[in-house]
Formats: C-alpha cells, structure tokens, sequence
C-alpha cells in the first residue's frame, strides 16, 4: 500500500510506539489499553482528514479525464474527416454515383416518405444533394397511392408537378391507385400537359379519371410504351382516343367490370403491341380472335372470355392463325360460359409457346378438349402449365407425353395423375425436367402414390430432376388422411398442404 503524505497535515505528535499498537489492536481481537483510546481517536481524525482529500483530488481527476475525453473525441474526429480527403471513395465520379442511386430506389411516392430512397440520399452531404438533383432518372418512377379517407389530390398534384421538374429531360414511369377523387379535371389536365414525358402509364381508378383520360386528344401520348388501366367501378368506357397516335406503345392492359364499346376496339394498336392483357365481361370470344389476329408482334397475352360465339375461321387463314412470337398465353373463362366448342383454342398456331394458363373453375361445361392439346403441345418448348379445369386422364397424358421440357406443372378441379403416369414420372421418362407440382390429393393411397414417385426420382441412378416444390390440395381427402400424416410428409418431402401444415 501507498500512503501519500499530505503537507499540511503534522501528525508526529503521535507516538511512534503508539501507533504501533494501535496498528495492531486493529489486526487482531486484542483489548485496547484505556490510555490509547485517545490516541485511537486521533488516529481516525487523521485518516478521515485523509479520506476527504483524496476524494477532492479524485473528483478533480474526474474532471480533468472527461476534459481530456472530449478533446480525444474532438481529435478522433479529425482524424476520420482528414482520412476521408484521402479516401479511395471520394474518387468515385459522380456518374458512378448516380447509377448506384439508381440502382437503391425502386420508385418514390409522390407525397414523401422521408425514409426511404431517394428522398434519404439528399440529406447525406451536399455532393449527394447535387448528384441526386442532377439525376433525373431518380425522381422519373412515381407512385400516387391514395385511401379511401382522403378524397383530395390536391397535395399529390403540386408533389407530382414538382417530380416532373426534377425529372426533367427524362421519361416518366407513373404509377396511380386512387380510389376516388375530387379533383380528377386538374390531375388529367396535369398529365395531358405532360403527356410526351410518359412512357409507362398504370392507372387503377374509378370510371370518371379512367374515362377522362382515355378521352385524351389523339397523338399526345406519343412516347407512351406501357398503358394498364384497371378501373374499379361499373361504367363502361366508350372513348378510346388517348390511344390514337401512340406509335410507341408495345403494352396494353384493360381491366374493365363492363365491356368496351366493340366499335372502339378498333382503335386499339393491336399490330405493334407485344403484351396484351384485356378482362372485360362481355366481349365476344370472335372479337377476341379478331384482335389475336392483328398482334403479329405479340409475345405476352391474357384474355378473359365470358360470351363464346362462333368466329370467322378465315382469319387470317383458312387453317389456323400463328401467332410467330407468343410465348405466354392466359386464358380465363368467366364462370357459366357455354359453347366450349366454338372456342378457337385449336385454330391457333403457337411456335414459340413456353407458358400456358388456362383457368376456367366453375365452368363445368369447359372440360379441356383434346382438340386443343396441339395448340400448347405442338411448340414442344412449353416450360409451364397451369390448368384450372377438369381434364381427362388419357388427354392430359398425352399433354404430358409432348411436353418434356416442363418445368412447372398447376392442376386443380380434380385433374389428376393416374397410377402409369406416375411410375413414369418416377423413372423420369415423364416429365424428366418437372421440378415444381401442385395438384390436387383425393386419397392416402393416392398420396402414397405421389411419395413414391418423388422417391424414384431421388436414387442416384434417375436422371430426372428432383421435385423441390409441392403444393398439394387436400381439401376433398381431409378425413381420409390423418392430420399426423400430413405434418411428417410436409417435413420429409417439403411438401405445402395449404390451409392444414
């Protein structure tokens, strides 16, 4: 131990000796003579004299320790802002700069969320600032998302007005869900002004915006590639005019609870399109096909059918009609259609067909045809099939049979596998690249089964591809097969039994 002697403080008046003494009655159990008790006393007097220096000088180091920490933190900060002058990073050019914000902001809302990207990046330091302002692209991909409980687009319209400026001298990608509206004049005057600054254009509104603004003056949209208007309410939409003159639009999709006015179909580019996507009750199969047959360019399509009516075979020929690019068809049957026979699934010509959706639950009387098989066979480079429909175990067969580059096979409404099927599949002479089902299970036995075959397709010696996604539909088997079941094949296989494990 060190004692530190404080000037000031005399304590040789205490004897030696007696120090001594008292020193060691305090290290062991002894009695203190009675003529030490004084000498005890001045003994405590002095080490509390003691005690009460060091803690002055304890509290003065203190002080002088947090001083010193903060000027250690002062200089640890200079030493991170003179590194930075020297920092490989600051070499970056700003076009550099600029394409990595662009790669961290997917698209902005209009009405600010300080939080995200790229609203946060302006805030970091003034080159930020000015890579951000000066990158237009940046501000180019907008969003307007209203609710229900806000009937204005005041604040959107001055927001989107001010994103148009920052994103001047670039096309604009816009992107709006606005349930209703007040102030639908103002918003589509705003986009007519601005019609030649948009290239994509998605619109899910109710009748009135929707009708405003395909109302639009031909030829102001010129540089619109992308249109989708999805409208919300029961009006059917007449006007087709903001489509005339728009050269550069390759994409087009129209979902309407009401058909379009068969005489304003005609105005819709359908020769350069590439992506076609129209569900709208109402419109007649034959003007569907009339409008398959002006989309020579067309690489992506969805339909919705509802009235099924007999069509002019003779276009474009007497055969059949090709379609050169298709490669994603998607057909919806609305629920009750009749007259499957009068639908020209089996007139088309599909090349270059690798993804084919077929959904017609509800609609008993549309059982697949083997007609048909050859429109989604003949390609034989169909990757996917999703068949929302009843089909026969000998036709889906010989669907299987000529189409050995499938990936990704959907069956529902009770379309199964029969038991040659499966053992097939198991030695991957069906469907040797299948590496996602989904299926409907009636039986134990029948998942037994399906167990079996994915097993067959697991020994080192099968070259087919494993079946790493399985999406079972249990709901007609459920009592059938114990809950127990269900849970340790889910573990085993993988397997997604919706709505049960």
């Amino acid at each position: 131990m060190i004692l530190v002697s404080i000037a000031g403080m005399d304590t040789s008046f205490i004897a030696a000796e007696d120090r001594v003494a008292v020193n060691l009655a305090a290290t062991n159990n002894d009695v203190l003579p009675d003529r030490l008790h004084n000498v005890a006393q001045r003994m405590i007097a002095e080490s509390e004299r003691y005690v009460a220096w060091h803690d002055v000088e304890i509290s003065r180091v203190e002080r002088l320790l947090e001083a010193l920490q903060k000027q250690r933190s002062v200089y640890v900060t200079r030493v991170q802002r003179y590194k930075s002058t020297v920092a490989s990073y600051r070499k970056i050019p700003n076009e550099l700069i600029a394409e990595i914000f662009m790669h961290s902001s997917e698209y902005l809302y209009v009405i600010p969320k300080l939080n995200q990207t790229p609203w946060t990046l302006e805030r970091v330091c003034s080159r930020w600032r000015a890579v951000a302002h000066a990158t237009p692209k940046l501000w180019s991909t907008i969003r307007v998302r209203k609710s229900w409980s806000d009937n204005t687009l005041t604040r959107h319209i001055t927001a989107l007005k001010g994103l148009a400026w920052r994103s001047t001298g670039t096309l604009i990608s816009l992107d709006v869900d606005v349930a209703r509206s007040k102030e639908v004049v103002p918003f589509v005057t705003l986009l007519r002004k601005n019609a030649k600054r948009f290239d994509h254009i998605s619109l899910t509104v109710d009748h009135t915006l929707a009708r405003r603004f395909l109302a639009s003056p031909p030829c102001l949209f010129y540089n619109l590639q992308t249109l989708s208007i999805k409208q919300s309410s029961n009006d059917q939409l007449k006007i087709l005019s903001v489509l005339q003159g728009a050269h550069n639009l390759r994409s087009l999709t129209f979902h309407f609870p009401l058909p379009l006015d068969t005489l304003e179909l005609s105005k819709i580019p359908f020769s350069q399109l590439t992506t076609l996507s129209l569900q709208s009750n109402g419109l007649p199969s034959a003007v569907l096909f009339e409008a398959l047959a002006a989309c020579k360019l067309l690489v992506v399509c969805a339909l919705e059918i509802s009235i099924i009516t007999r069509h002019n075979r003779n276009i474009p020929n007497p055969t059949r009609l090709t379609l050169p690019e298709l490669e994603r068809l998607r057909l919806d049957i609305a629920r009750g259609t009749q007259n499957a026979d009068d639908l020209w699934i089996a007139d088309l010509n599909l090349p270059k067909l690798r993804d084919f959706e077929f959904h017609a639950m509800g609609s008993e009387s549309l059982q697949w045809r083997s007609a048909w098989s050859p429109t989604i066979t003949r390609s034989r480079r169909l990757e996917c099939l999703m068949l929302f429909n009843e089909v026969s175990e000998d036709v889906l067969e010989e669907i299987l049979v000529a189409t050995p580059f499938l990936i990704k096979l959907e069956m529902w409404c009770g379309t199964k596998f029969s038991n040659s099927m499966l053992r097939r599949m198991s030695s991957g002479e069906l469907l040797p690249r299948l590496s996602s089902l989904s299926c409907v299970i009636e039986t134990e036995e029948h998942l037994n089964l399906h167990l079996d075959m994915f097993d067959g397709r697991r020994l080192e010696s099968n070259s087919a591809v494993e079946i790493t996604y399985v999406h079972f539909s249990t709901a007609a088997a459920m009592g059938s097969i114990p809950l127990e079941k269900l849970i340790e094949v889910s573990k085993k296989y993988g397997v997604h039994f919706p709505g049960y494990v």
